[in-house]
């Protein structure tokens, strides 16, 4: 009774695997290895294109394909061209909406509403000359740049809004002395 019910499946299995091509079944069994490499030329027609494969062009990324048909990245993507189909969109590429977080918000926060890495944000802020969005961070005035080495960096960052560390860089790159008060009153005396 067991082998009953099994023989119209195994007909139906033979039928289908008869309406395919030898490569396409050799791939459906798990037997086909891909590239097979041969000595000497080949011919261009060796193997013709056949409708599965043209239906998958254009639906994902051409190394995909190229991987799942067992075809060269240069056969797919010529394939591709000549019929027509445009790329397929890459999912790793950045949209506009993505794009336009940058400079509003930390990397990240712009990481976790992405769903990407922290470092591939970061990279993608150096390679495209996004300026970091740092809340503590605002430009310097020049009133405010005058203010350096007239007081004590404390009290520069205390009237300004900026952070002690970011007064003494800033103050460092101008060139100016660190004011003491105690020095002040020495020389005045």
């Amino acid at each position: 009774m067991a082998k009953s019910s099994k023989k119209p499946l195994v007909d139906d299995a033979r039928k289908y695997l008869a309406s395919k091509s030898v490569r396409e079944v050799e791939r459906i069994l798990g037997r086909w290895k891909g590239k097979r490499r041969r000595r000497g030329r080949m011919l261009r027609a060796f193997m013709p294109w056949e409708r599965w494969e043209d239906a998958m062009l254009g639906k994902e990324l051409d190394p995909v394909v190229a991987r799942k048909i067992g075809r060269s990245l240069a056969c797919v993507h010529a394939r591709r061209r000549q019929l027509g189909i445009p790329r397929a969109p890459n999912p790793q590429l950045w949209t506009a909406k993505e794009l336009a977080l940058f400079g509003t918000m930390p990397d990240s926060e712009i990481a976790r509403r992405t769903g990407r890495g922290l470092p591939g944000v970061r990279m993608k802020r150096r390679t495209s000359g996004f300026g970091p969005c740092n809340p503590v961070w605002k430009p310097w005035k020049r009133a405010e740049m005058a203010l350096l080495g007239k007081m004590m960096d404390e009290d520069v960052a205390r009237r300004t809004g900026h952070p002690r560390m970011s007064v003494k860089v800033m103050r460092i790159k101008l060139g100016r002395p660190y004011f003491n008060p105690q020095y002040v009153a020495l020389i005045l005396a």
